[in-house]
């Protein structure tokens, strides 16, 4: 409610840091993840940590002018977004895209997953009812998912982010959850 997280996870916030920022080395290019965010979701950000440090910050909103700052980017849609990204760490950059996250809100989790690039889903998946106002667009226990959707191997998610990853479910401040992809 009122734009913000209905429950503060410290374990699962350095998770979240350690996927979007993991960049194996590759060559010369300095790599960096991109993070896709709504105007919401970057003001929902403390203010200490914005932009979220190591990782190229894009923020998705309809509004004219938006004063983000220096180095964050503004795009419109979520393909714009893309077209801004594919032009601005072209070839010739020093710093190229390595993977991009969409990290909130509803609306553009709505926009990524009908995106035909969108190729998978790491979740943390929270069980305990909540009271909030705004709800990632699909279950991922719905029967008509299963044909469209798997869930991976434990190892498969491990492998993809680069480390060790806590297995089964986690309890923390009286939440359960557990890390997906």
């Amino acid at each position: 409610r009122s734009n913000s997280l209905p429950w503060k996870l410290k374990k699962e916030m350095v998770y979240f840091k350690r996927v979007t920022s993991f960049v194996p080395v590759f060559d010369s290019f300095e790599w960096m993840n991109v993070v896709l965010m709504g105007r919401k979701t970057w003001e929902s950000l403390p203010l200490q940590f914005r932009p979220l440090k190591g990782r190229i910050n894009v923020i998705i909103s309809r509004k004219e002018s938006l004063d983000l700052g220096q180095g964050i980017h503004c795009a419109k849609s979520l393909d714009d977004a893309l077209e801004l990204l594919s032009c601005i760490y072209s070839s010739e950059n020093p710093i190229q895209v390595n993977r991009i996250f969409v990290i909130g809100g509803a609306q553009l989790y709505k926009a990524a997953m009908e995106h035909p690039r969108l190729n998978r889903i790491i979740a943390t998946i929270i069980y305990k009812d909540v009271d909030c106002d705004v709800f990632f667009p699909v279950k991922f226990r719905d029967q008509e998912l299963s044909s469209v959707w798997k869930k991976e191997e434990h190892s498969h998610l491990e492998s993809w982010i680069g480390s060790k990853v806590p297995q089964g479910k986690v309890n923390e401040d009286g939440f359960l959850y557990e890390f997906e992809m």
